[in-house]
Parts: structure tokens; sequence; C-alpha cells
């Protein structure tokens, strides 16, 4: 779980997890809610009780996790691969 209520430019921790296959529950803000994208589980900033009813559905439904957890690790290794962020580097030294 990743409770922020700021925007962050990019939730290392959740980054961190998703690489490891493991399913996030995050703050629907910033970079944060990019990274998670739909492959994970959001609740709006600061509503704590949002953030229950989504620990709620994990807990009723275990078996997303190991869905979730996939969909995250794919996400995070196709999002942040090396090929992917040499393409996007050799595009932005293009343009200038």
């Amino acid at each position: 779980m990743v409770p922020s209520i700021w925007e962050e430019a990019a939730g290392l921790s959740a980054l961190e997890q998703m690489m490891q296959g493991r399913l996030i529950i995050g703050s629907n803000v910033g970079g944060l809610a990019e990274q998670i994208g739909d492959d994970g589980l959001r609740f709006a900033a600061g509503d704590s009780a949002a953030l229950a009813d989504q620990m709620e559905r994990v807990i009723q439904d275990p078996a997303c996790i190991p869905i979730l957890g996939s969909r995250a690790r794919d996400r995070a290794r196709n999002i942040y691969s090396l090929e992917r962020m040499l393409q996007e580097y050799r595009i932005l030294l293009g343009r200038l």
C-alpha cells in the first residue's frame, strides 16, 4: 500500500514492488497513479474509507493478488525496460 496524500513525480517504493510482481494499492494521484495504471488498485488520496474498501476487495477476492501482481510486473518492465528508456533518450536527444 502506498497511501500518499500529495503528488509524487515517481513512487519508487511502488515501482520496486511492481518489479517484484506484488499487488499495489495506491493513491490515485500524480506519478504514482500513472505508474499503477489499471494494473493495481487505486483510491482517492486521503480517503481512508476508499483505501479500506480496496483492502476489503483483496480480502474478499485473494485470487486478484497474483493476477494484478503479474500485470504490475509486466507494466513496470515494459515502461522501465532498458530498451524503452534508451529509445526515449534517443528521441529526446534527436529533438535538441
